[in-house]
């Protein structure tokens, strides 16, 4: 029991961290990581090969998906974004770029579907490639700090469940990102990749004759 207090404790610290450190972050700097961010991922050889996506709706702290979702949906990929009721989520169909523009807000700042009942699960109509997930920090060994719903642990022990073992990717500003494990309980599950903007800026070596190849591509290639 104490251990447990004490990991709630710590991740409770590291929410607040984290919080304080994502506030400080300019607008400006957050939309050009953002597009890093979306271009690595949209790069990545294991999401060009793939078809069926869960991909978070973005608040105004978090890395701006709204890129990937659209290039996604261009490219006639299946698209499917989170919906919550009461400590339930499951992923729902996103039918068009249009259906997104379309949905409100909840109280938390995510946009949802008001017609998420209706709509089937993911895990219903076929399963999942990848899984994109949000979180408050990120660890360089693939854990993940949520914002303590553990919608995104559940539902992914559920895929498991379902024999569906999905890609699991983590966006991030640098500024998420620690050297600290996250995963301090037993129910927490790491990611597959976490991809970041200094993955790029720190490893590439641009040469006079070729655009410079991200690292992280090359780790994807490796890595799926």
């Amino acid at each position: 029991m104490a251990q447990k207090l004490s990991e709630k404790a710590a991740k409770a610290a590291f929410r607040k961290e984290f919080k304080a450190k994502i506030a400080e972050i300019p607008k400006l700097i957050k939309e050009s990581q953002s597009r890093i961010v979306a271009q690595l991922f949209l790069d990545a050889p294991k999401v060009q090969k793939s078809n069926r996506f869960s991909i978070y709706l973005s608040r105004d702290d978090e890395v701006d998906t709204t890129l990937i979702i659209k290039t996604l949906i261009q490219q006639r990929k299946e698209v499917f974004v989170p919906y919550y009721k009461g400590d339930q989520m499951k992923m729902v169909p996103l039918y068009s770029w249009q259906d997104y523009e379309r949905m409100p807000e909840t109280s938390w700042r995510i946009k949802q579907p008001e017609d998420g009942d209706r709509r089937q699960d993911a895990l219903n109509l076929g399963g999942l490639d990848v899984i994109v997930c949000p979180g408050l920090a990120f660890g360089m060994n693939c854990s993940r700090l949520g914002r303590g719903k553990g919608y995104y642990d559940k539902y992914i022990s559920k895929c498991h469940q379902m024999a569906c073992f999905p890609f699991m990717v983590g966006l991030a500003f640098d500024e998420q990102m620690t050297s600290t494990n996250l995963a301090l309980e037993e129910t927490d599950r790491h990611l597959s990749a976490v991809i970041y903007p200094a993955i790029y800026k720190k490893n590439t070596q641009p040469t006079s004759s070729k655009r410079p190849v991200s690292p992280f591509v090359k780790m994807f290639k490796y890595k799926f």
